[in-house]
């Protein structure tokens, strides 16, 4: 199949949830399908070289970062923010001009914040692949903060963004979500039918098991640019870390992930926790560590940190918005926890337990290697590649 396929971010290096997603998705593809990919810039990216030279083509849109006028201007704009930041010319004219030059069997949109780029008056079949409900993530957002001044704003970007979103199953010809409770939310907010769930994967040969290293560590890994990742580690070190620091005065905390606010910077001064921001490989982190955490309460989609960790052979303890999406078992392949005092009690009981960790992280290894490897994860998005020309088809047929 020809594919234009259009990346919300840059897909090289994969150091995000997002970009880790369409990176693996990519790889797999492009072994069978001739794909077309427009991408953002990124500096210092040779995607020719990271995807082996076997995608059939790459047109770099040369993005400008907007400044602090167009960021107002996005946050006025009728759209959610998340759409009018990214809305630009360059990106629709690199879309429009790879349709008008080249034959293609079928468009893909990776993100919400492409969607602008994608032509309506073009006869063509389309994917929409939703990493998260957007929707679910705003309404989070206003049930947890609790600044006065603060949920005005936040209750204005739900509304956009629903209203947006609303549209979707309108414009595209199937959409992917990355769980069941994704499609079953597009489902009922937006009466999206024949979506396809296409799951979140890991790297199983990236990702091995490592041996436990027997000591009081944990470690928190995610993108900590990403405000669902700042509010976790907020109440991590807030309302959690201390009940283990005191219950365990030698337990660490390992805090990893790109791009960390000067803020939480600060909140990591102190005894036991280390940031470690902006690395190359969270492996020797994962592997330094008995303990993966994963306190968030903000999200949506699914989260590819757990299943990276699972597959590195570390017992998980997660609030059950961290863990869902994921067809896991509490107790048997992690430990999920809600409240700060239970989420700490059971950090401290599994950093004294080693043979219940280890026999948790065995069975979670097992359970990704079944379920979550990305070969399998790339057959279910070439259901939806098939679906949507099924359905073009259809549409066609009655026009």
């Amino acid at each position: 199949m020809r594919v234009l396929f259009l990346a919300g971010a840059c897909p090289y290096p994969p150091d995000s949830g997002g970009t880790v997603r369409t990176y693996n998705l990519l790889k797999q593809l492009c072994a069978r399908h001739q794909i077309t990919l427009i991408s953002p810039a990124r500096p210092g990216s040779d995607l020719t070289t990271a995807f082996g030279g076997r995608l059939s083509g790459i047109a770099i849109a040369e993005i400008p970062q907007p400044g602090s006028v167009r960021r107002l201007a996005a946050l006025a704009s009728t759209r959610p923010y998340i759409v009018a930041s990214h809305a630009n010319r360059v990106m629709r004219a690199a879309v429009r001009n790879a349709l008008c030059s080249q034959q293609f069997d079928l468009l893909h949109c990776d993100s919400i914040s492409v969607v602008p780029a994608v032509p309506r008056d073009m006869r063509i079949p389309k994917v929409y692949n939703a990493h998260n409900v957007e929707a679910v993530i705003w309404e989070r957002y206003v049930a947890n903060d609790r600044r006065a001044w603060m949920r005005p704003i936040l209750r204005s970007q739900l509304a956009k963004v629903s209203r947006y979103e609303s549209r979707l199953p309108r414009m595209f010809d199937c959409c992917a979500a990355v769980s069941e409770e994704d499609r079953i939310e597009m489902q009922r907010r937006y009466g999206a039918r024949g979506v396809v769930v296409v799951p979140n994967g890991v790297d199983l040969g990236y990702y091995t098991p490592l041996p436990d290293p027997g000591k009081p560590a944990m470690v928190y890994v995610g993108s900590l640019d990403w405000r669902p990742n700042q509010d976790a580690v907020g109440w991590l070190l807030e309302s959690i870390w201390p009940r283990v620091r005191s219950d365990l005065p030698g337990a660490s905390l390992a805090i990893v992930g790109r791009r960390p606010p000067a803020w939480m910077c600060d909140i990591c001064k102190q005894s036991g926790v280390a940031l470690h921001a902006d690395v190359p490989d969270v492996r020797p982190y994962l592997a330094s560590s008995s303990l993966a955490i994963v306190p968030l309460r903000i999200g949506g989609g699914s989260r590819l940190k757990i299943l990276e960790a699972m597959a590195a052979g570390r017992c998980v303890i997660s609030t059950s918005v961290g863990a869902e999406g994921l067809e896991v078992t509490d107790g048997l392949d992690l430990v999920v926890a809600d409240d700060a005092v239970v989420f700490a009690a059971q950090c401290v009981s599994l950093l004294r337990d080693r043979e219940r960790r280890q026999s948790l992280a065995a069975s979670a290894r097992s359970m990704v290697e079944g379920r979550y490897g990305w070969d399998s994860v790339a057959l279910d998005m070439e259901h939806a590649w098939a679906r949507a020309s099924r359905q073009f088809g259809v549409l066609e047929t009655r026009q």
